[in-house]
């Protein structure tokens, strides 16, 4: 007996596993890629400042101010975007996607070895399919979490309002 619904969640599962791990390659390569610029562009500034104390140069000191804008600049980046909680999101929604499929695979088996003991019906398939959801919904709550930690507590607008006022 086989069920086109436990096909297509085992199918669906799939995909939700690969979406998730490529957004986590993409967020390591980008990850990557800013840290690596950050530290090139500090140790050139390094480099340059050691390099112009023999030569007084004012152009190589410009230079190594903006070097070192750059390489403050990634780090911001970097540190914005949280792209180390957003690795650590990305792989843990993952590797529970990839526990339940794994249950649906063994369920499967084990129906194959004994049928009786290990019946395989719609109601697994509802079973595995609101894991699959409860796990996707906590992903996005975290992710939604993530982004509010990002947001400032505060406008331009509440920094400078006159603390004596009553307009709320």
């Amino acid at each position: 007996m086989t069920l086109r619904s436990l096909d297509e969640l085992e199918s669906l599962l799939a995909r939700q596993i690969e979406r998730f791990n490529q957004r986590r390659r993409d967020t390591r390569k980008w990850k990557n890629f800013l840290f690596n610029a950050q530290v090139s562009c500090a140790s050139l500034t390094t480099f340059i400042i050691a390099a112009n104390i023999k030569f007084g140069n004012v152009e190589l000191n410009i230079v190594a101010a903006g070097l070192s804008v750059l390489a403050t600049s990634f780090g911001i980046f970097q540190t914005s975007y949280r792209f180390h909680d957003r690795l650590h999101a990305f792989t843990l929604t993952s590797s529970q996607l990839q526990g339940i499929l794994a249950r649906l695979k063994l369920q499967r088996l084990k129906h194959a070895d004994d049928p009786i003991a290990c019946p395989l019906n719609t109601a697994t398939v509802d079973h595995l399919f609101q894991e699959m959801e409860i796990t996707l919904t906590r992903s996005n709550e975290q992710w939604s979490n993530m982004m509010m930690k990002n947001k400032p507590k505060a406008s331009l607008d509440d920094l400078f309002k006159d603390p004596n006022s009553q307009q709320e």
